[in-house]
C-alpha cells in the first residue's frame, strides 16, 4: 500500500470517526517488538494491547487500522480482531463502512466486515473526491464512473482516458474526440466534438471545436465564445487570445481586457507587456490598460524599471510611465546579461551608461561586450581586445589581443596571429600564446588544458606546468582520474598524473571523444582480431571475436559473424536468444527474435513479447510499433494506445507522426493524435 494513499486514508477516516465519535478507549501506538521482528500496538504505558504479530502496522484511525501480514493488507478493530482478512494488496478510501480493496490485481468493494459487496472485478480506481459517493472506474481499456450509493455505473465504462476538471465535471476521450461528462448523471455537458483541450488556469480550460476556441469554467460552463484562433496562458490571471490575425488580452473569467485588436503582444516581464499595431510599440499592464500608447519603432522588455526604445532610427531609454530617461540620440543600446549596464553606439564609439541612464565614464571603444561581468568586460579597441573593469574604471592590464574569450575560472582564452594562449586576470600567460587551439576540461578537481599544435595534443595544468608533451593524437577524460590516450596509431590509458596504467598495445579503446555516450568501464578494446573489457582496475576481464557495442542501461551488443549476443559489463551473456537490439530507450530495448520485435528490461526479461515487424524507441512511455503492414502506438506494458491503422510513421527530432491516406498526425505524450 503506498505511503500516499495510507495518508488519505487516515485523513479521510479521521473525519469519519470524529463525525461519528467513534474511537479506541485509549490510545493505541504501533509498536515493534525486536525479538520477533513484528509489530503491534500498546498503550502509554507500554501495555500490548494488539500482540506484536504484524509485519507493518498503520496507526489507528477512529476504530480501525490498517495490518500487513506477510505482503497482505487487513483491517483490525480495536479489540485487535481482524474484521476484514488480510488477503488484500491494496486499499483506497473508507466512506463510511465501506472501501475498495484490491486483490489478485483486481479491485472490487468491500464493507467494514469483510463483506463482498462487488466482487474483484475493475482494474483500476479512481475517487473524484475522498468524501464523495463516485468513482472513475476502468473494466478492461475503458474507464466509467460508478456510483458507491447506487452502485451502479452512472456512466458505462466506454472512454479511453479521462482528466478530472472538478468534482463535478472531467474530459473524457471517446475515439478520437473529447467531451466534457457530469459526474452525478453521466450526461454529456459537451458532447465529444472537442478536438483538443488545454488547462488555463485551476479554475478555467480552454477547448478546440470545428477550429475555434472558447474557455470554460470548472462547471464546463462556457465564459467566452468559442471563436479565437488561438488562446494561451500568459500570466495566473491574464489570457493571450488571437481572432482574425490580431491580438488581446482576456482575464481568466473570460472578460476582454485589452481590445482583439493589436499585431503583436509579447510576455510580460515586470507586470508589462510590449504590444505593436501598424509597425508602432507601447506597452499595456497585465489588468489590460495601456500604459504606454503604440509610439514606437521598437520597444524592448522592462528591465529594472527602463526600457529600451526606439524612435526616428534612433534609441533611447524610457521608464514605466513613458518618461524619457535618455534622449533618442544612440544608434543602438544594450544592455548586459546581468542587468547591470548599458552599452550605447554614437558617432561609430560605444561608451558605458548606467542602470539610470548616466554616462560612466568618458571611455569610448569600437565595441563592448555586454554579455560580460562588470569587473572584465572586454572591449574593443584600436589596440585590439582589451579586458575593462567597470566598477574601478580601469584595464585590468595593458596588453590587447586579437579575440579573447570571457573570463571562466578566472582565466581567457586569447589569441595573437591566430595563435591560441590562456591568460589570468592579472594578464599573466598561463599558457604561451603558440598553439592551435586550446579547450579546457577538468581533472581530479583541477582544471586542465588541452593544447593542440600540429594535429598534436598535450595537457597543461592550471598552474601553466606541462603535464602531457604534445605528442598524442588524442587524449580523453576519464572519470577525473585517468586519460585515456592515442599515440603512434596505438591506444592506451595514463593515470592523472601522467603515469602508465593501461599499455599503448590497443587498436581501439572506448572513449568519450569518440564514443561520449558509453561508461568509461568497463572500457571496450580492440586489440587485432579480439575484442573485450577492461575493468576499472586496467585487466581485461573479457576477450572474444567479433565487435561489441554500447546498448545503454549497463548493456552491451555483441555481434560474432551472424551471432549477436547482449552483454553485461562482466562479459556474461543474458539468456536471451536474440537476432538483434536496439539501444535503451526509457529502461526498455527494441529486441528483434526470430524476425518480430519486442522490448526487454535491463535484466533481459521481456516486457512485451516478440509481436511486431518494427518497433521504435519509447518517448513518454509511448513507442511507434508495426504489426501487420500497419503502423500505431504502444505502451510499456503492450497495450494499445492507438491502434496499428496508419500508414507509415516519421520522426522529426523529438516529435512523431502517424500518416494515413496523406493526412500526418503528431503523437502527443497524453497517447492522443493531433491532426495537422
Amino acid at each position: 500500500m503506498t505511503l500516499l494513499r495510507v495518508l488519505i486514508f487516515l485523513i479521510v477516516f479521521q473525519c469519519y470517526s470524529q463525525k461519528l465519535g467513534q474511537s479506541c478507549q485509549e490510545d493505541m501506538i504501533p509498536s515493534f517488538d525486536k525479538p520477533t521482528r513484528t509489530y503491534g500496538y500498546r498503550n502509554l504505558f507500554g501495555e500490548w494491547k494488539v500482540p506484536a504479530a504484524y509485519t507493518k502496522v498503520y496507526p489507528f484511525v477512529g476504530n480501525k487500522a490498517i495490518v500487513m501480514k506477510g505482503s497482505k493488507l487487513g483491517v483490525i478493530n480495536c479489540d485487535g480482531y481482524l474484521i476484514v482478512d488480510a488477503i488484500y494488496d491494496d486499499f483506497a478510501v473508507f466512506n463510511l463502512n465501506k472501501v475498495w480493496a484490491k486483490k489478485d490485481g483486481l479491485w472490487g468493494f468491500i464493507n467494514d466486515k469483510g463483506g463482498i459487496i462487488i466482487k474483484p472485478s475493475f482494474n483500476e480506481i479512481k475517487k473524484i473526491s475522498p468524501q464523495g459517493d463516485y468513482v472513475w472506474i476502468k473494466k478492461g481499456d475503458f474507464w466509467g464512473i460508478f456510483s458507491e450509493k447506487s452502485l451502479n455505473f452512472v456512466a458505462k465504462p466506454i472512454f479511453q482516458a479521462y482528466t478530472r476538471v472538478s468534482n463535478e465535471v472531467s474530459l473524457v476521450q471517446l475515439n478520437d474526440s473529447l467531451g466534457v461528462i457530469d459526474h452525478e448523471t453521466g450526461a454529456f455537458l459537451i458532447p465529444p466534438k472537442i478536438t483538443n483541450a488545454e488547462k488555463i488556469s485551476a479554475k478555467n480550460f480552454a477547448i478546440q471545436l470545428n477550429g475555434k476556441w472558447g474557455l470554460l469554467n470548472e462547471h464546463a460552463q462556457q465564459i467566452t465564445p468559442i471563436e479565437y484562433d488561438s488562446i494561451a496562458l500568459m500570466t495566473p490571471s491574464v489570457v493571450l487570445a488571437k481572432k482574425d490575425g490580431h491580438y488581446g488580452l482576456l482575464n481568466t473569467q473570460g472578460k476582454i481586457i485589452t481590445p482583439i485588436a493589436y499585431d503583436q503582444i509579447r510576455a510580460f516581464y515586470e507586470g508589462q507587456a510590449s504590444l505593436s499595431i501598424k509597425g508602432k510599440w507601447g506597452t499595456v499592464h497585465q489588468t489590460g490598460r495601456i500604459i504606454i500608447e503604440p509610439q514606437y519603432e521598437s520597444l524592448a522588455r522592462f528591465k529594472k524599471s527602463l526600457a529600451i526604445a526606439k524612435l526616428n532610427g534612433k534609441y533611447g531609454l524610457v521608464d514605466y510611465l513613458n518618461k524619457i530617461v535618455v534622449p533618442f540620440s544612440y544608434d543602438a543600446l544594450n544592455i548586459d546579461y546581468k542587468n547591470t549596464f548599458y552599452s550605447g553606439l554614437k558617432n561609430g564609439k560605444y561608451s558605458f551608461l548606467g542602470l539610470k541612464g548616466e554616462k560612466l565614464n568618458e571611455l569610448e571603444a569600437d565595441s563592448i561586450y555586454y554579455g560580460d561581468s562588470t569587473d572584465f568586460v572586454r572591449i574593443k579597441t584600436t589596440e585590439g581586445i582589451k579586458f575593462y573593469n567597470l566598477n574601478t574604471k580601469s584595464y585590468l592590464f595593458a596588453s590587447a589581443y586579437e579575440s579573447a574569450s570571457a573570463f571562466t575560472n578566472g582565466v581567457s582564452t586569447v589569441t595573437l596571429n591566430n595563435k591560441f594562449g590562456i591568460v589570468n586576470t592579472k594578464g599573466d600567460k598561463i599558457v604561451e600564446v603558440i598553439y592551435d587551439s586550446i579547450t579546457y576540461d577538468n581533472l581530479a578537481g583541477n582544471l586542465i588544458f588541452i593544447t593542440t599544435t600540429n594535429k598534436k595534443i598535450g595537457v597543461i595544468s592550471h598552474t601553466g606546468k606541462p603535464m602531457l608533451a604534445t605528442e598524442y593524437d588524442l587524449i580523453s577524460n576519464c572519470d577525473q582520474r585517468f586519460l585515456k590516450c592515442k599515440k603512434e596509431n596505438f591506444y592506451g590509458i595514463l593515470k592523472n598524473n601522467g603515469e602508465p596504467y593501461v599499455p599503448f598495445e590497443y587498436d581501439f579503446l572506448s572513449n568519450k571523444n569518440q564514443n561520449p555516450l558509453w561508461p568509461s568501464f568497463p572500457t571496450v578494446f580492440l586489440k587485432g582480431k579480439k575484442t573485450g573489457f577492461i575493468n576499472f582496475n586496467g585487466e581485461e576481464i573479457y576477450s572474444t571475436n567479433g565487435s561489441i557495442t554500447f546498448i545503454g542501461e549497463g548493456l552491451y551488443l555483441l555481434t560474432n559473424k551472424n551471432k549477436k549476443q547482449i552483454l553485461k559489463p562482466d562479459g556474461q551473456a543474458l539468456a536471451l536468444e536474440i537476432d538483434d537490439a536496439e539501444g535503451f530507450s526509457e529502461k526498455l530495448c527494441a529486441v528483434q527474435q526470430d524476425g518480430k520485435y519486442g522490448y526487454i528490461t535491463v535484466t533481459g526479461n521481456w516486457a512485451i513479447k516478440p509481436l511486431y515487424e518494427e518497433a521504435g524507441n519509447f518517448i513518454d512511455k509511448l513507442a511507434v510499433v508495426k504489426l501487420n503492414g500497419k503502423y500505431g502506438v504502444v505502451d510499456k506494458v503492450g497495450k494499445w494506445i492507438i491502434k496499428a491503422d496508419y500508414d507509415s510513421t516519421e520522426i522529426n527530432k523529438s516529435k512523431r507522426f502517424l500518416i494515413k491516406e496523406s493526412i500526418k498526425y503528431q503523437i502527443l505524450s497524453s497517447g492522443r493524435l493531433n491532426r495537422l
